[in-house]
């Protein structure tokens, strides 16, 4: 830089493109920027006698405004130069170079399906010299391998890092070239969740980052450290090795490029599960801020933060948030990547997990499908996010009162774990919690005391006491002590579930609304009503402002609610609570019900028999009371029912409204299995079949027929 003044002084174009190159190479955007003015005040000068002279300079300016953050301007100028070098005889054996410079500013931009373009012409137009050999063409393979990573083709991926290799056997390991290589066959094997493998390389390089690395490359050797830590659940573990790639790499949200912003997100996903929620939200705020300025909003680094800013609102309660940033990245996600990738199949599987807590229950099941067989169709195998996915419709299962699938999906996704090496890990333990849950469900208490045990062990080994999973492992515990009349115990764990939640995530948590109203059922088991009536309010209070004053899962609240003012004798404020209750559990109905099958109505009716049966035995013991309580349960039970049919008459109105001949067929067929399956439920075994009539295949044409019906009404 010293000797700028001298430099620019000989006016000579190929010294000065050389001396910004060196300049561009180092980031040094303001020394670099007198160079480029020069050239450009040269390159207008030949643009009319000179016109490939014009464009080969106008690629080295385009770079120096890239590295001052004017992306979309760079991009432009190596529009103009490759229009012109297209053309032109001289300028096309420089073309592949500029092309593939050009392709990684498209990647920059988000642009992913045109990078992918420019990047296969440039390696045809290599072809074509049979210039094969040359570094210029492995970088281009790079490159290709890199986009087939991210579009989840891995087959194609190895198949060209290993031509980089072979080719590549002359080169010093430590060439630019090679360390590319390694990094991107990292990234290839974590992408598949090859993990040994993985580490087999990545190990090593940590213990030779100090010697003649790049920081780039130490801080992306760090960064995949930490991606190995995070798919075993060691979170904290990778959080430290996080801030170690944040600082040798300088990575800062005010002004990110790529990899800063990877390795950003990578750390805000830590942040989250370790409970450090205040500067992981700093940090997404600051990058979609930042990302909108610099790669614009239509951009997939735009796109990326707005998804990991909805994952973060869901996972820390904020849902009205995680619905609004999560239905934008959707629409994002499908414009960068193909539907048959990884990143639309976790998309697909977040988005049910929100489904789940908003009691949008109808299409759930066909996301989680979709969402596995597009991870089984890439991968060929059943990994641990497959393994994530079944947890997800597990707990889908379970809310529906499907007991038994629930506890079979459970089983079989802690089993994937196992045989991917994963037993002790986070997820596993995860995966237990919810496993013991149904078994509590069902009736088996011994085996649901050692699953949850077995699970927070696990989680006290991986993330210690002070976060969600650790709440959740002792508040399953207490519900333990709660079914064998414990309630000193249970109480005990589930105030210290409410003392995690609380100091962690705040009292604005879904997770915390529950524990709350949990303990509250406890404490009036127990006699201590003046505390469970203020752990009650508050719970509903809290519930209320998070969801909304209708939402379905209120019914519980109010119930519990009102089954505490009957046993503390407060009959009036009993009756009308239940009241309320039973209005939120019509409506719910109303929200549960369209779309599922015979078979799940009956499974979900099932989840809500506790809540309704206290209200049965609460009008009949105090019939002196109120005579009129037995008319409320035969009105309840009427009510009940006829949410069941009003949903069946909707899509029969709605379909018919439509015209359509087509549908009303099906609707037609629809009704034709229906009355199968009627005659089906009434018969004995014999008569099943002797009239070939088979309950589980009917029940499954009903729901696809339904199904289809519900998609286009």
């Amino acid at each position: 830089s010293a000797n700028s003044p001298n430099i620019l002084k000989t006016g000579h174009t190929d010294l000065l493109r050389e001396y910004l190159g060196v300049l561009n190479s180092i980031g040094d955007c303001l020394a670099g920027r007198s160079v480029a003015d020069e050239l450009q005040k040269q390159a207008d000068s030949m643009r009319n006698t000179d016109s490939t002279g014009f464009a080969m300079i106008l690629p080295d300016i385009a770079d120096n405004i890239y590295i001052c953050g004017n992306i979309p301007g760079a991009e432009r100028k190596y529009a103009q130069a490759i229009e012109i070098l297209k053309t032109s005889s001289h300028g096309k054996k420089n073309l592949p170079v500029i092309l593939n410079n050009y392709g990684n500013i498209l990647q920059n931009l988000g642009r992913i399906r045109d990078a992918d373009s420019v990047y296969r012409f440039a390696k045809k137009q290599m072809e074509t010299s049979g210039d094969t050999l040359a570094p210029a063409y492995l970088n281009i393979l790079m490159n290709l391998a890199r986009m087939d990573i991210e579009n989840s083709v891995f087959t194609q991926a190895d198949s060209l890092l290993n031509k980089i290799e072979l080719a590549g056997e002359k080169l010093s390991n430590n060439s630019l070239l090679m360390q590319n290589l390694r990094l991107s066959r990292i990234k290839l094997l974590l992408a598949q969740s090859r993990f040994a493998e993985a580490k087999s390389i990545i190990e090593p390089e940590l213990v030779q980052s100090v010697k003649g690395h790049s920081a780039w490359y130490n801080s992306s050797i760090n960064y995949y450290a930490a991606e190995y830590e995070i798919a075993a659940g060691n979170y904290g573990k990778a959080l430290d090795v996080l801030r170690k790639s944040a600082e040798l790499y300088k990575a800062d949200a005010a002004n990110p490029d790529n990899f800063s912003i990877s390795l950003l997100l990578k750390k805000v996903l830590c942040l989250t599960k370790t409970g450090e929620t205040a500067e992981a939200e700093r940090i997404l705020t600051t990058l979609l801020e930042t990302s909108a300025k610099k790669f614009g909003t239509g951009s997939v680094q735009y796109i990326q933060s707005i998804n990991e800013l909805g994952k973060f609102y869901y996972n820390t309660g904020n849902l009205v948030n995680a619905q609004k940033y999560l239905a934008i990245a959707g629409d994002g996600i499908l414009t960068f990547y193909s539907e048959r990738s990884l990143n639309y199949s976790a998309f697909l599987n977040d988005l049910a997990l929100l489904e789940l807590q908003t009691g949008k229950l109808a299409e759930i099941e066909s996301r989680l499908s979709r969402a596995l067989s597009i991870r089984l169709g890439i991968l060929g195998f059943k990994d641990q996010g497959y393994a994530g996915i079944l947890n997800t419709r597990g707990i889908y299962y379970q809310k529906m009162g499907r007991r038994n699938d629930a506890a079979v999906t459970y089983s079989e996704a802690l089993d994937i774990l196992k045989s991917n090496g994963l037993a002790n890990s986070a997820n596993a333990a995860l995966f237990m919690n919810n496993l013991a849950s149904v078994s509590l469900e069902t009736g088996n208490s011994e085996q649901a005391s050692g699953l949850f045990n077995e699970s927070l062990r696990i989680i006290e080994n991986t993330f210690g006491k002070t976060n969600l999973y650790y709440a959740g492992a002792v508040n399953n515990l207490a519900s333990i002590y709660f079914e064998k009349g414990d309630y000193s115990r249970a109480s005990e764990y589930l105030k210290e579930a409410v003392s995690v939640i609380r100091s962690s995530y705040g009292e604005r948590h879904p997770e915390y609304c529950k524990a709350l109203n949990s303990l509250a059922l406890i404490l009036t088991e127990a006699g201590n009503y003046a505390e469970a009536e203020s752990l009650f309010i508050r719970a509903i209070e809290l519930k209320k402002e998070i969801f909304g004053a209708t939402h379905p899962e209120l019914f519980s609240y109010y119930s519990n609610f009102a089954y505490h003012f009957g046993k503390s004798d407060k009959y009036p404020l009993a009756d009308s609570l239940y009241s309320v209750a039973n209005n939120l559990l019509i409506e719910g109905l109303k929200k549960y019900l369209p779309g599922l099958s015979v078979e799940e109505k009956s499974d979900y009716l099932n989840t809500i028999k506790s809540g309704l049966g206290r209200y049965y035995i609460f009008n009949i013991r105090n019939l002196g009371k109120k005579p009129e309580g037995g008319g409320s349960i035969l009105n309840q039970q009427i009510l009940t029912k006829a949410s069941v049919f009003s949903t069946e008459q909707r899509i029969r109105n709605d379909v018919i409204a439509t015209g359509d001949p087509g549908l009303i067929k099906k609707l037609d067929e629809l009704n034709i299995i229906r009355e199968k399956l009627r005659r089906a439920y009434a018969s004995t075994l014999d008569e099943l079949r002797k009239n070939s009539l088979n309950i589980d295949q009917l029940e499954k044409a009903a729901a696809q027929y339904q199904n289809e019906l519900l998609k286009v009404t």
